[in-house]
C-alpha cells in the first residue's frame, strides 16, 4: 500500500496518521467497489455510480458548537 509511512521513511510509524483515517477509508472503500464490480457483484452501474453512493454513504462529522451554560 503506498500509503503506509515506512514506504518512504522505514523510521516512521506502521500505521498513517488518523488524520488521514478517512481519506484512506474512502480509498479503501473506491478500491473494493471497484473489484466488486469487475466481479459483478456491485448494486451500482459503473465507477461513477461507485463514487456517487459512497459520498452519500459516508458520515460526515457535524458538531454543534459547544456553549457552557452559566
Amino acid at each position: 500500500m503506498r500509503h503506509l509511512p515506512t514506504q518512504t521513511d522505514k523510521q516512521a510509524t506502521l500505521l498513517p496518521p488518523l488524520s488521514d483515517a478517512r481519506r484512506l477509508g474512502f480509498l479503501i472503500a473506491q478500491a473494493v467497489g471497484k473489484q466488486a464490480i469487475q466481479d459483478g457483484q456491485a448494486q451500482v452501474a459503473g465507477e461513477e455510480g461507485l463514487r456517487r453512493e459512497l459520498e452519500a454513504t459516508v458520515w460526515e462529522p457535524d458538531y454543534v458548537p459547544y456553549e457552557r451554560n452559566r
